[in-house]
C-alpha cells in the first residue's frame, strides 16, 4: 500500500500533469452527468449531444462528439478501468515523451478510434455484414489504447512491477490488455472494439512516425492551446507550447535525446552515401551542430 502511495503521490503532486488532467476531466464529468441523466429521458438527451452516433450523418452535423464522447462515462466499471489503465501505464508513457506530447496522443488516438468507428459501421451496414444495428460510442478507451501500444512501441522491454507477477515486460502488459478488451469475443461491444483498434492503430503510427523527428501529438497539443488562446491577450496567444526552453531536468533530456537522435541520423547518412545526399533542412541541422561545437 505505501508502494502504491509513494506512486500516486509522484504523479498528482506533479506540476502541469495532462495525465492528471485527463483523468480529472472524465472523473467530474462523469459525475455531472450521472447526476443529470438519472432520468433515461435526459440520458437519453444527453448521449445525443455528446456520444458519436454510428449514422454518418447524425455524426458529421454533431461533428463536436468526436471530441466529446472521449470524456464521457456512465457506467462506473467503465471509467474504473480506464482510468486505472490510463494511471499506470500514463504515467510511464508522459515520463518518457512529456505531458504535452502524451495529452495530444491521448486526443488523436480518441479521434482515431471514433473515425473507425463511424466507417466501419457504415461499411458493415452497407455489405449488410452482421447483425449491425444503430449505436453510440462514448468512453476513453479509444485514447487509452493509443497510450497503451505507443509505449509498448517506444519501450517494449522495460519492465514494471505487477501484482502477483513481479517484473513483467511493457510490451506483454500492454498487447496482453489490449487483446483481451479489444480483440476477443467481437461480438460483444463491437462498436467498442472498434475503436479501440483504431487508438491503438494510431499510438503505433504515432510513434514510428515521433521517432522520425514527426511530432503529430505535440503539433496537435499546440493547435488545441492555440484555439483557446483565441479569447487570451494578444501575447499570450503567440505563446509558443512545445519550442519554450526547457524548464526541468526531465524536459532538458527530452529536448536533448531528440536533437542527438537528428544528429546521429544526418551522420549515418553522411557514412552511407555522403554529404552531398543531405537536404537544405538536415545541413542546416548539422551547420548549427558545428556551430555549437565551436
Amino acid at each position: 500500500m505505501s508502494a502504491f502511495k509513494e506512486e500516486f503521490d509522484k504523479v498528482f503532486k506533479k506540476k502541469d500533469n495532462q495525465l492528471v488532467i485527463i483523468i480529472a476531466v472524465n472523473v467530474i464529468v462523469f459525475i455531472l452527468f450521472n447526476i443529470i441523466s438519472l432520468s433515461d429521458t435526459g440520458k437519453s438527451i444527453l448521449k445525443e449531444w455528446v456520444a458519436v452516433d454510428s449514422s454518418i450523418f447524425t455524426w458529421l452535423t454533431h461533428f463536436w462528439t468526436t471530441f466529446t464522447y472521449m470524456f464521457v462515462h456512465f457506467d462506473l466499471r467503465h471509467i474504473f478501468f480506464n482510468m486505472l489503465i490510463l494511471f499506470f501505464m500514463g504515467r510511464v508513457l508522459e515520463s518518457q515523451i512529456g505531458g504535452r506530447r502524451f495529452a495530444g496522443l491521448f486526443m488523436l488516438g480518441g479521434l482515431a478510434g471514433a473515425v473507425l468507428y463511424v466507417v466501419a459501421y457504415n461499411i458493415m451496414i452497407a455489405l449488410n455484414i452482421g447483425d449491425i444495428q444503430h449505436n453510440t460510442l462514448i468512453g476513453a478507451s479509444a485514447g487509452v489504447m493509443a497510450i497503451l501500444i505507443a509505449l509498448a512501441v517506444l519501450i517494449p522491454n522495460q519492465k514494471i512491477n505487477m501484482m502477483f507477477f513481479g517484473p513483467v515486460s511493457i510490451k506483454y502488459v500492454a498487447y496482453g490488455l489490449f487483446i483481451v478488451s479489444s480483440i476477443l469475443d467481437m461480438q460483444e461491444n463491437t462498436g467498442g472494439k472498434i475503436a479501440h483498434i483504431g487508438g491503438a492503430i494510431f499510438g503505433y503510427f504515432y510513434i514510428i512516425q515521433y521517432r522520425k523527428g514527426k511530432d503529430y501529438a505535440g503539433n496537435f497539443y499546440n493547435f488545441i492551446t492555440s484555439l483557446s488562446g483565441l479569447f487570451k491577450s494578444k501575447k499570450k496567444q503567440n505563446m509558443k507550447v512545445e519550442h519554450r526552453k526547457p524548464t526541468n531536468d526531465d524536459d532538458y533530456n527530452l529536448h536533448r535525446k531528440r536533437d542527438q537522435d537528428k544528429i546521429d541520423s544526418i551522420l549515418d547518412k553522411i557514412s552511407k552515401s555522403g554529404y552531398d545526399s543531405l537536404n537544405a533542412e538536415e545541413k542546416r541541422i548539422l551547420f548549427k551542430e558545428s556551430n555549437k561545437n565551436n
